[in-house]
């Protein structure tokens, strides 16, 4: 069962790393240099590599996962780090969507608050 937590937690560390190099405007240069270098065939292979979150995820896995069985504190704790932020922003998208649907539906939770004060104050 440990196992399984630790792959869980691991997971979450290099969805939030790749999603990090992908969306955030802290690596945008870089990923848009990255993007033209084609001088040899391995820095095309490399942008390209760079470019893709499915194969960049892989090989992201392959070092996570080296790094958190080398046991070193420092490295465990970074990688908490990152996956606990991967899981704050999954629930973030997860309630956002959430409360969403809700007013898509006409049902604004506001609504219902302030019908129950209303009722009670009666």
């Amino acid at each position: 069962m440990q196992l399984m937590g630790e792959f869980v937690l691991l997971a979450f560390c290099v969805w939030q790393i790749v999603e990090i190099w992908h969306h955030s405007d802290l690596f945008a240069d870089w990923r848009d240099r990255i993007s033209r270098w084609n001088a040899t065939r391995f820095t095309r292979w490399l942008s390209e590599l760079l470019g893709c979150p499915w194969c960049l995820s892989v090989w992201i896995g392959f070092i996570i996962a080296g790094l958190w069985w080398s046991e070193q504190t420092v490295v465990r704790i970074i990688i908490m780090g990152f996956a606990a932020s991967r899981l704050a922003n999954a629930l973030n998208d997860l309630t956002h969507l959430l409360r969403t649907t809700e007013e898509i539906n006409g049902v604004n939770s506001n609504d219902n608050l302030e019908e129950t004060k209303t009722e009670e104050s009666v």
